[in-house]
This record gives structure tokens, C-alpha cells and sequence, in this order.
């Protein structure tokens, strides 16, 4: 049954269903909700996403999962862009850098705080001034 070959693939492409339901463009949940078939339009999304796998299997339970000679090199070339297997990387760069930002913000609020303490004291020095030189 193809609900059975979709998710042999999802597990052969190490996916979760959720993963491959967003790369292949379908709701979330449409792997669980297969029936007997799918639709072509769905077919023809899977088989862009992953030129590598083989049609016959797919819908006729014919044949490897893969195309032979595409199988790893293909894989890996056409799961790059859609999956990237640096997230813990990426998101302790975005971590040390969100904390440098942090850094950077509260000097610059201390800065402007001493800015505006000194803004204040020489507003109060100008009045002052401006007393004196009119009783002069």
C-alpha cells in the first residue's frame, strides 16, 4: 500500500513526518491521512523534492526505493538545501551572539544614562547662567 512506502521513505530519508510534509508542501498531518492513493499533483511535489526515488516503487511497489545510481550521491546533493544538519551550530552562534548584543545594549543604555545625567546638570548650568547675567 503506498501509505506504507510513504512513510518506508520518510524513515529511509530520515525524517520526521512533519519534516517531510513541509518539504514535500502538504499539511502537516496528510502522511497519517493517506488512504489508498494520492493525488498526482502530491506525487509530482514528493518526486521534485527527491528526484532520487524511484517511481515505480512508489506507486507500484516495483523495484528498489531509490534509483541506483542516484541513491547517495542525489540524496545528499538534494537534501542539503532543504535540511540542514547544523541547527545545534547555528543556533549556538545566534545564542553567543544574541548574548554579545545584550552586552552591547546595556553599555549603551549605561551610556546614555550618563549622557542624560550630564545633559541635566548642564541644562541646570545654563540656568544658572543665565540668572547671573541678567543681575549684572
Amino acid at each position: 500500500m503506498i501509505k506504507g512506502r510513504i512513510q518506508a521513505l520518510i524513515k529511509a530519508l530520515n525524517l520526521s513526518g512533519r519534516e517531510f510534509c513541509k518539504n514535500v508542501g502538504v499539511s502537516d498531518s496528510w502522511n497519517r491521512t493517506i488512504k489508498h492513493s494520492i493525488g498526482s499533483d502530491v506525487l509530482v511535489k514528493i518526486l521534485t523534492t527527491y528526484p532520487h526515488v524511484n517511481i515505480n516503487w512508489l506507486v507500484l511497489g516495483k523495484g528498489e526505493m531509490f534509483i541506483e545510481d542516484m541513491h547517495l550521491e542525489t540524496h545528499e546533493t538534494c537534501m542539503r538545501p532543504l535540511i540542514n544538519n547544523n541547527y545545534k551550530e547555528i543556533y549556538e552562534e545566534i545564542k553567543s551572539d544574541n548574548q554579545d548584543l545584550r552586552k552591547e545594549n546595556k553599555q549603551l543604555r549605561e551610556t546614555i544614562l550618563e549622557l542624560m545625567h550630564k545633559n541635566e546638570d548642564l541644562m541646570v548650568e545654563n540656568v544658572q547662567l543665565k540668572a547671573k547675567a541678567l543681575q549684572h
